[in-house]
Order: C-alpha cells, then structure tokens, then sequence
C-alpha cells in the first residue's frame, strides 16, 4: 500500500518525465527555424509590395503594414473614437 506522499512523488516524477520528453520533440534547430523566419518574413514582405503595387502604389518601407491591415487598424480606432 502506498502512501499520499509516494502518490505525489509519483505523479510529480511522471510529469517531470512527459515535460522533458515534450521538450525534446519541440527542440529546433536554431539554424533551421532562422532560414524559416527569413524565408516567412520574405514572403510577407512581397505580399504586401504586390498589395501596394495593386493600387499603384509604393510600400513606405520593407517593414510598412499591408493596406488591408492599416484598414483594419483604422477601422479599430475609428470605433475606439466613437465610443470615447
């Protein structure tokens, strides 16, 4: 018969166990996960050139939000004025 201590002891260890084991299965390399974000960013910055390209016109910077969410933001903050 086991006692609420081992209990807990147990239950503490299985968890520690399930916790390192998710830990390494969630491990990256930095490397890879860097070509990644580049690549990621890459992508998101052609889309919004495409985007200003549309409409004729030129983005302000590599790193300028896309049309669609400057709408959006101005949107937020027309309704955030309203209900001042």
């Amino acid at each position: 018969m086991s006692n609420a201590t081992d209990t807990y002891d147990r239950v503490t260890a299985g968890f520690a166990a399930l916790l390192e084991r998710l830990r390494e299965a969630t491990q990256v390399d930095p490397d890879l996960q860097a070509k990644a974000n580049a690549a990621a960013l890459e992508r998101e910055q052609a889309r919004v050139r495409a985007e200003y390209l549309h409409l004729g016109l030129e983005p302000p910077s590599p790193l300028a939000l896309s049309i669609t969410t400057r709408r959006g933001l101005g949107h937020i903050i027309e309704h955030a004025e309203a209900a001042e």
